[in-house]
């Protein structure tokens, strides 16, 4: 029975960081072990986890098969707790596979069930399930009260994980992804004002951190700066030393689009080598994408050369994992270094790969670019024909999320401040001139 917990303890340790394969390796021996010593709320747990991992991983048919054994033996064991919250992992098995209507009935019976037992932080879950079923239903109202509900409780009960998860999607949902990003930014500062009038640093770090990434990708560098910094100073006060080395990260490439250069190679520097002396140095991301970003946007050949091999490590994790949007990402930025690096027919290969990756996830943030980067891979290979179209989606793109944009002030910041919107509008007049001569 000890030899399972352990076991099951490095499973979810294992997820919680990203490995989501060795979690399924030790799900499976304590599943095992479980079951030799009678323990089937236990090896409930087991299934239901397990089947969250193979949904994460693409595999929604295992995924869906594994919640309906945990719904079935749950349901035999007559154990309510466990049945909701199979319940719940059955339904986002449904949900990966775009059937949100039976997602729904799945997660509204999972609350149910959650209530009757009274059990909190499942209730936040389910919350949060519902609300993300009825936003792919378009009954976006009503999605806004459940998220909103389950935001409340998360907080009354100190759960971070749920809180920053609740709080990400409430305000993509109903404030980014209808473009009213002024809304979503009003509401997160909102949070913070009252996060430190109760001296709640649960709260306002989380806040301050996703203000960080949003200014960001707005263009609104030296606000985002502002909130990093609260977000650092937070994570150091509460002693999280992985939330330290990703927001130094994020403190060095701020400052470096800010002006700020030898500051943010001070940072840039401390975040990336704290990730390689950490004990999981290969499951860090922003130290080393923030690092090799600021190189290829500032940095000259040598430069880009260090950064395209920092990147190597996390892209092998990244494609042990099958995270493909993350590693869409790294791939994009590898492509833009070697063609820094002039290096096209690699960079090709770099990011041919991305745009496979990202076709079907058009909600990707910053779409555009990567059709951007690959039209300079296909254009610097003499591959002209084929490269117009690319340039032309990411000019589509920018237009359309420029629209998209209620605030002018930020549509404007937008459009002017970040390097590769620039680039986009400034390669397609000048491919539009040619045309027309």
């Amino acid at each position: 029975l000890f030899l399972a917990q352990a076991q099951y303890r490095l499973a979810t340790t294992t997820w919680r960081d990203g490995d989501l394969r060795h979690g399924i390796l030790y799900l499976d021996q304590a599943y095992d072990n479980f079951k030799l010593a009678g323990q089937t709320g236990e090896m409930i747990s087991c299934l239901y986890l397990e089947a969250l991992l193979y949904t994460n991983l693409g595999d929604h048919q295992q995924g869906q098969k594994l919640a309906e054994e945990a719904v079935q033996l749950s349901r035999q064991a007559k154990d309510r707790r466990k049945e909701g919250t199979s319940l719940r992992r059955l339904g986002i098995a449904y949900a990966h596979q775009n059937q949100h209507g039976k997602a729904l009935e799945l997660y509204l019976e999972a609350l149910e069930i959650h209530r009757q037992v009274g059990d909190r932080a499942e209730e936040c879950n389910a919350l949060n399930a519902i609300g993300g079923a009825l936003v792919e239903l378009g009954r976006l109202e009503e999605a806004r009260n459940y998220f909103l509900r389950g935001l409340e409780i998360a907080q009354g009960i100190g759960n971070d994980f749920t809180v920053a998860m609740l709080l990400a999607n409430y305000v993509y949902y109903v404030y980014i992804q209808t473009g009213d990003y002024q809304g979503g930014l009003t509401f997160l500062e909102q949070q913070i004002e009252q996060a430190r009038e109760c001296k709640d640093t649960s709260m306002n770090f989380i806040a301050a951190r996703q203000l960080t990434e949003v200014l960001h990708d707005l263009g609104q560098y030296e606000r985002s700066l502002v909130y990093a910094e609260e977000a650092l100073a937070l994570a150091e006060l509460r002693d999280e030393q992985r939330n330290r080395i990703d927001l130094l990260s994020w403190v060095g490439r701020l400052q470096a689009l800010t002006g700020q250069v030898e500051a943010a190679r001070r940072n840039l520097i401390q975040s990336r080598d704290l990730a390689l002396a950490s004990p999981e140095p290969d499951t860090f991301i922003d130290p080393y994408f923030n690092s090799a970003y600021i190189a290829w946007l500032f940095g000259s050949p040598e430069h880009w050369q260090a950064a395209f091999t920092q990147l190597t490590g996390p892209t092998a994790q990244l494609r042990q994992l099958k995270l493909q949007i993350p590693l869409a990402f790294i791939l994009d930025l590898q492509a833009r270094l070697l063609l820094s690096m002039n290096q096209p027919a690699q960079a090709l290969r770099y990011s041919s790969e991305a745009i496979e990756l990202i076709k079907d996830n058009q909600e990707t943030g910053n779409l555009g670019h990567f059709y951007y980067t690959h039209y300079r891979a296909l254009r610097d290979n003499g591959q002209i024909d084929a490269a117009f179209p690319f340039l032309q989606q990411a000019y589509e793109w920018l237009n359309s999320t420029a629209q998209r944009l209620t605030d002018p002030y930020l549509r404007e910041s937008w459009q002017v401040n970040i390097h590769y919107n620039q680039k986009i509008r400034a390669d397609y007049s000048r491919q539009a001139g040619n045309s027309r001569r």
